[in-house]
């Protein structure tokens, strides 16, 4: 029996609505046929969920291993219909063997909390007592959620199948009387996503011996959950994503100002202990009020030594500009910029480099082969510089972000960082680049987001949050100098294309994260350089390069990106 729904990609493209390049959901619902729920823009979706019969199948399923499944529910303020909602859909699970302790922390006993947990005696109210966890996983629920009849289905599916998964959890919508909406539809486990934007949320499982070291009071606090993910997390030796809607949002609090700062605070408290547990280093948080996300800003330990490799043919007026952005806008004292020449023809191209080798922190490095490679011109940088960290640039680039360096450090500087990876915005200010993806089925990898607004969240508030991804641009990347040593450096036998994304490969293979940081923001004049591989002579080279890439990359790329949810398709490709 299937565990896990499969959308097929290329139906979805008539049920979405592209917008600039980014996915949006319809705002006017679709009558779905036979189904209770009126549904804008999901159909696709829900057409795969379990039918009755499918349903009914799984109420007769005997399981090799039939664990009590055990959930918590902190209340402090009562909410009766939800509350009511949520119990029934407990009810309805085609798993039986569960338990929901109902933890009143209220502060008063609650008669109507007593009326409430006697609708189902695997229902059990806690006031001052605590229950004793002698199960396996500990599953954790709010009282604004209803579940899927199946999800309890396939939690134990899940624990069927891995019993070595510490934590689990799913991905959701948001539900109301008419018609479900805003699908959720989640990575797998992003360790800087999960800081930026708790999208694990409020329906997650962990095993009992990850608990084991957290303090036991705390569980059973609806506040504390964010704090107990992260617990998990640090412990956990896998964390594993049921690709599967299992929960419903029935409505959004309406937190006070006073509230906001309140959880706001306490989370960035947590985020802060957390990553001088996780990485020993110091950082700063902020909370991003606009959009309810949080930044992480690393201290940049010491002051190491920057080079800023950027390769150049002729082309004066863009390496100009560029050169004269970095050197008026950037705060971070310890850099080099190193002009790379690659067979340049004219004369001004040659006055200009005497005109700005006269500064200490400027050289100019004569590539001394005549072909263009821009993997090889890459690597010749790297291998003639001595500082810790690298950043490839592109001449076309212009910076914004003052403090860009100190940014990009902060996260480069950690040891399981193997790449960091900027947003790059046109001349109008639409994003060119807000992160990288691939998709089983698709031809290979696509920029998210381009063409956006600047300033538009894009889908999960993906577009400006720092997060884990499976590439990054090269037309500006940080790495530290090691790391090209340990991946034996850029592929040199890709010419022009994918250079930047079989390097971030290579990190990945190494067991190291690729980040994504939007707090940097550079003009890309794209294609300025070289031209557009689809508009010159250059197109015959870009479709062998990218054949050359599925080839040696198949094995990755067959399967799922793990930081993009397969069900979502593509949304603009590279």
């Amino acid at each position: 029996m299937k565990r896990i729904v499969k959308a097929v990609v290329n139906k979805t493209k008539a049920l979405r609505e592209r917008l600039n390049g980014s996915l949006f959901y319809a705002q006017k619902p679709i009558v779905i046929p036979d189904a209770q729920y009126v549904i804008p823009e999901a159909q696709w979706y829900v057409n795969g969920e379990p039918t009755k019969g499918v349903l009914e199948t799984q109420r007769k399923e005997v399981f090799s291993n039939k664990p009590l499944i055990t959930m918590i529910l902190p209340i402090k303020e009562i909410l009766h219909e939800s509350l009511i909602e949520l119990f029934n859909s407990l009810k309805a699970q085609t798993y039986s063997n569960w338990e929901a302790h109902v933890i009143d922390n209220s502060g008063e006993k609650s008669l109507e909390l007593k009326k409430l947990y006697r609708l189902d005696k695997r229902i059990k109210y806690h006031y001052k007592n605590r229950p004793k966890l002698n199960n396996n996983y500990i599953g954790f629920l709010k009282q604004n959620y209803t579940l899927s009849p199946f999800a309890l289905y396939e939690i134990v599916c899940h624990i069927n199948n891995h019993a070595d998964t510490d934590v689990i959890y799913c991905d959701e919508d948001k539900i109301n009387e008419e018609f479900r909406y805003e699908l959720q539809l989640k990575p797998e486990f992003a360790p800087d996503t999960l800081l930026s934007n708790n999208y694990i949320k409020s329906f997650f499982f962990i095993k009992k011996d990850i608990l084991a070291g957290f303090n036991m009071d705390e569980i059973f606090n609806e506040d504390n959950y964010f704090k107990l993910i992260l617990h998990a997390s640090e412990h956990a030796k896998r964390i594993t994503h049921i690709i599967q809607i299992l929960t419903h949002k029935r409505y959004n609090r309406n937190y006070s100002t006073q509230e906001i700062s309140r959880i706001s605070t306490q989370t960035i408290k947590y985020i802060q202990e957390h990553v001088k547990r996780l990485h020993a280093l110091e950082c700063s948080v902020i909370y991003n009020e606009k959009n309810n996300t949080y930044s992480v800003i690393y201290d940049v330990a010491g002051t190491p030594k920057v080079s800023i490799l950027i390769p150049n043919k002729d082309n004066i007026k863009l390496l100009k500009g560029c050169i004269e952005s970095l050197v008026k806008l950037t705060t971070y004292a310890n850099y080099e910029i190193v002009v790379i020449e690659n067979n340049s023809q004219s004369k001004d191209t040659f006055t200009f480099y005497d005109e700005i080798k006269a500064q200490p922190y400027i050289r100019v490095l004569h590539y001394p082969h005549s072909e263009f490679n821009y993997q090889k011109i890459i690597n010749f940088g790297v291998k003639n510089s001595d500082a810790d960290f690298i950043v490839q640039l592109n001449n076309d680039i212009e910076l914004l972000t003052p403090n860009w360096l100190e940014l990009m450090i902060g996260y480069a500087q950690r040891s399981d960082v193997g790449a960091v990876g900027v947003k790059l915005l046109l001349p109008d200010m639409s994003n060119q680049f807000a992160g990288g993806a691939f998709v089983n089925g698709v031809e290979c990898c696509f920029h998210l987001f381009r063409e956006m607004p600047r300033d538009a969240d894009g889908y999960m508030k993906r577009a400006n949050i720092i997060q884990n991804l499976s590439w990054v641009t090269g037309a500006c990347m940080m790495s530290r100098r090691e790391i090209y040593k340990q991946v034996d450096f850029m592929d040199e036998s890709f010419i022009i294309e994918y250079g930047d994304i079989g390097f971030c490969m290579k990190i990945k293979k190494l067991g190291k994260l690729i980040i994504y940081n939007p707090l940097v923001e550079l003009i890309h004049f794209e294609c300025q350089t070289r031209g557009s591989p689809e508009t010159n002579d250059m197109t015959e080279n870009s479709d062998k390069e990218k054949k050359q890439f599925q080839q040696k990359w198949n094995e990755v790329l067959i399967k799922n990106d793990p930081y993009y949810n397969p069900q979502i398709g593509t949304v603009c490709e590279r």
